[in-house]
């Protein structure tokens, strides 16, 4: 049997561009995902009563060095805060 060498090249840029593109599409997939289980958390503690909190969580890119990318999830309402962790002093 024959054997035959291989040389592979490759381009440090592109590699990085594609890792970016995949790494950018998994990082919004895991956020759209937090979304949906912070949405279904808000349901099951029975803190839906307009259903603004649950309508106005929303996802937003935050810049990051390199190659990796963040995503926020945050609720974009004034009491969202007041929901999660109560309005009482904590520690």
């Amino acid at each position: 049997m024959a054997r035959a060498r291989v040389r592979v090249e490759l381009d440090p840029a592109r590699v990085n561009a594609m890792l970016r593109e995949y790494a950018g599409a998994s990082a919004k997939k895991g956020a759209a995902a937090c979304r949906e289980h912070i949405r279904s958390e808000i349901t099951a503690a029975g803190r839906v009563d307009t259903g603004r909190m649950r309508s106005q969580i929303s996802i937003r890119p935050v810049s990051t060095p390199g190659t990796s990318q963040a995503y926020s999830v945050a609720a974009n309402t004034e009491y969202a805060t007041f929901q999660d962790q109560g309005t009482r002093a904590h520690g």
